[in-house]
């Protein structure tokens, strides 16, 4: 709520009709009339002058200190209206129990907590009050008392003025590209209208911010999101003459280093409300935002989206009353695997203003309840923005604290950007990012393709997408797991490769797989090694964890109904060379069963055991015994066309 308004709340609930507190001249009563007129015309400045006039002349007029402290606290003068307000309770005519709120209030915002609890506790007690000012008493007493022991166990972090993105205007709302070299914000103009910006780190510095040509407008656009990949950017513009409400999500990707021009993201994820603050997460097919549309549970709500098969957005989901609440959700900020979400709020019990939250996600999928960050992160002002790099460890966020009078909350000019380490208890895992290069392995040419990602430990399938037209895919994958990448385009035999997820050294969070696909025409008698096939030891029986593979064979297979395939067994040299053999040959006919079970003729296939015969890596080193022990399969009839 804006102070001009929070103030004149204040000051409207004295109901200020006599002053029977003491005889009034009827030259200082036309005096006092017209400064609550003044005051109510929205001139505080000059409302103040008026009562403080009026004081010198009646130190005693209650009705007057009453006003003046409002007009204090309008001005953000916390200070004086503490000040009056004690007076006024000192004043021998019994004072309006209101008094107490206030003052707790004054006091909450100068830092003096114990005593603004004290006061706004006997306003609870002792008012009949049962509307709107107690639900806001209520509250207040809630954030008191989490300030109170918030104050008295700060977290040891350090916050850092980013000047070279700060101006006199406000500066917030920053997302970081996964790889941790740009940054996007928003930054408010002269003109009072929002634009975004972006900075690039250099060797040793964030470069001077520059406007991003192509999606700013003279209208209002803000609050970046940028995919995984870094190449697609949604944001907020509002009043723009194909808006579906006031303020709708856009999206605009880069080619050749241009944006292009945005597109309105449509409904079901904009509707004739409020939309903002959108935050990619889950290798960008999940997309959080804030709304104030229909179903939620206050007043701007946190929602999400999920990217359909067919590349729509599906229909928005409430969060739940677990994160959000009867006021205000906004800013969410996921981790790339979606574990944990940072939003900002002023509904659940914090140190005041907007305060950033952190939840993390249970194994059922379940948000956790809400964690505040407490102090130094959190202050009686407002922390309305939030984003952590790469590495898990370093955030920015947005804040009034530069104007902060001391400690106190003041009238703000504007928001800042602040950078910070986190503390080990907030900290989140580091993002990952795998990017997979396809390229024709004849012509070594970019190939559009579909790739998936499997983490094989979990069971479960991380991503799923087509490259781009240079044949590329970013994606995001969690922290030392076994993966399974299948790499599908028709016309060219099935890729497959397997690999442990790199404990890798700061500030290292990617590494690259090149896929190299082989024309069909360029395949016969080849054989490619089925990279994530498993056996129990010693025998043929199939594990869990083999399906993908064996799935995506059998997508193959069904894609190219002509093609005939040899499925091969290969051992290392641990044991008998006859037992080896046996092994071989049992292993390639269970694959050759899984496939006919599935629907592929067995005209087609053709399973053959090589035992230790045809060793691919030296057998005296547990790695080199891994790597003999494969299935492959090999194409055959590939001169029969569909």
């Amino acid at each position: 709520m804006p102070k001009l308004v929070l103030a004149f709340s204040i000051a409207l609930a004295w109901n200020v009709v006599a002053y029977g507190q003491a005889p009034l001249s009827p030259r200082l009563a036309k005096k006092f009339q017209s400064g609550i007129r003044i005051y109510q015309s929205g001139h505080p400045e000059r409302a103040r002058v008026v009562f403080e006039k009026i004081l010198k002349e009646q130190p005693n007029f209650a009705d007057a200190r009453l006003q003046l402290g409002s007009v204090c606290f309008d001005l953000g003068d916390y200070a004086c209206a503490e000040t009056q307000f004690l007076l006024r309770l000192r004043l021998p005519d019994s004072s309006p129990i209101k008094i107490h709120y206030t003052l707790g209030l004054a006091q909450y915002r100068l830092g003096k907590f114990a005593l603004a609890r004290s006061n706004v506790e006997r306003f609870l007690e002792h008012s009949r009050d049962s509307g709107e000012l107690r639900n806001k008493a209520e509250i207040l007493l809630a954030n008191l008392q989490f300030a109170d022991k918030a104050a008295a166990r700060p977290h040891d972090i350090q916050l850092v003025e980013l000047t070279t993105l700060n101006t006199d205007r406000s500066e917030y709302l920053p997302c970081v590209r996964p790889d941790g070299k740009v940054v996007y914000f928003t930054r408010r103009s002269p003109r009072g209208d929002e634009d975004l910006y972006f900075s690039e780190r250099d060797a040793t510095h964030w470069t001077e911010p520059a406007p991003l040509i192509g999606i700013n407008t003279p209208l209002n656009e803000g609050a970046p999101a940028i995919s995984p990949d870094g190449k697609t950017l949604v944001f907020t513009s509002c009043d723009r003459q194909n808006g579906v409400g006031g303020c709708d999500l856009y999206r605009s990707t880069i080619r050749a280093g241009e944006w292009s021009v945005p597109v309105n993201m449509g409904s079901p994820v904009n509707s004739p409300a409020y939309e903002s603050h959108p935050c990619f997460a889950e290798n960008g097919k999940v997309l959080f935002f804030a709304s104030n549309r229909k179903g939620g549970y206050g007043g701007t709500d946190l929602w999400m989206a999920r990217l359909q098969p067919n590349g729509a957005w599906g229909k928005p989901e409430n969060l739940g009353n677990r994160i959000n609440t009867s006021g205000n959700e906004v800013c969410p900020f996921a981790h790339s695997n979606g574990s944990a979400l940072f939003f900002a709020s002023d509904g659940h019990p914090g140190m005041g203003g907007k305060d950033l939250f952190i939840s993390r996600r249970d194994a059922r999928g379940d948000w956790g309840e809400p964690e505040n960050l407490s102090m130094p992160v959190n202050t009686i002002g407002d922390e309305s923005s939030w984003t952590v790099f790469p590495d898990g460890i370093t955030a920015w966020m947005a804040s009034d604290r530069k104007h902060l009078v001391n400690g106190a909350s003041a009238v703000r000019p504007n928001l800042d950007l602040f950078a910070l380490e986190l503390p080990e208890g907030l900290r989140i895992s580091p993002s990952r990012f795998l990017q997979v290069k396809v390229l024709d392995r004849i012509t070594q040419k970019a190939l559009a393709a579909e790739v998936r990602l499997f983490d094989l430990n979990a069971g479960q399938l991380l991503y799923a997408a087509q490259t781009d037209a240079e044949g590329f895919a970013k994606i995001a994958f969690p922290k030392y797991t076994d993966c399974a990448l299948h790499v599908y385009r028709k016309g060219y035999a099935l890729f497959t490769e397997k690999f442990r997820t790199p404990e890798m050294p700061e500030p290292t969070f990617h590494f690259e797989v090149i896929a190299l696909l082989t024309p069909e025409s360029e395949s016969t008698s080849q054989a490619f090694v089925l990279h994530n096939i498993f056996f129990a030891s010693g025998s043929d029986s199939l594990r869990g964890k083999s399906m993908f593979e064996l799935d995506a064979l059998f997508r193959f297979l069904s894609e190219h109904p002509k093609t005939h395939v040899r499925i091969e067994g290969h051992t290392d040299d641990v044991g008998g060379e006859a037992d080896n053999q046996s092994l071989s040959e049992r292993r390639a006919q269970a694959v050759v069963r899984y496939l006919v079970n599935k629907g592929v003729q067995p005209g087609r296939l053709e399973a053959r055991g090589y035992g230790e015969s045809r060793p691919i890596a030296p057998n005296d080193t547990p790695e080199g015994r891994s790597a003999n022990r494969r299935i492959c399969f090999t194409l055959l009839d590939l001169n029969e066309k569909e």
